[in-house]
């Protein structure tokens, strides 16, 4: 009676345990834009362009090198933009002018497993060719 609750206790701790962590990766992508014209547009710009390099290096990582150059991946990255607030956890974002352009580096913290679940919503999956 009593090996058969340590069992069963043991066994759901397993089984928790695998779904509780999941694991936090770490990417970052930078942009560097001309400083001319409107500062609004070119900051939008530079941003949007690192967190698309953040997010091309975020499937490199999950997928494989290159994965974010595949048509049927690189296709739907503005779409796994779109929904970053289902997977990223952190992020930090630095912006400033050097010369005549204007760099922003982005910093992204993501939960791997929510990242896959999305990738496979998508139609990607982690062994995608």
């Amino acid at each position: 009676m009593i090996k058969n609750k340590i069992y069963s206790t043991l066994v759901a701790a397993i089984l928790l345990g695998s779904s509780v962590y999941a694991e936090e990766l770490e990417t970052s992508g930078a942009s560097k834009v001309p400083v001319v014209g409107d500062l609004s547009i070119i900051k939008a710009k530079a941003k949007n362009e690192a967190i698309k390099r953040a997010v091309s290096n975020a499937l490199n990582k999950t997928i494989g090198p290159d994965a974010s150059k595949r048509p049927n991946i690189s296709s739907k990255i503005d779409e796994i933009i779109e929904q970053l607030d289902q997977f990223m956890t952190d992020d930090n974002i630095k912006s400033d002018i050097e010369g005549t352009e204007y760099v922003v580096k982005y910093n992204m913290k993501f939960d791997d497993q929510k990242f896959r679940k999305l990738l496979s919503d998508l139609g990607i999956a982690t062994n995608t060719n």
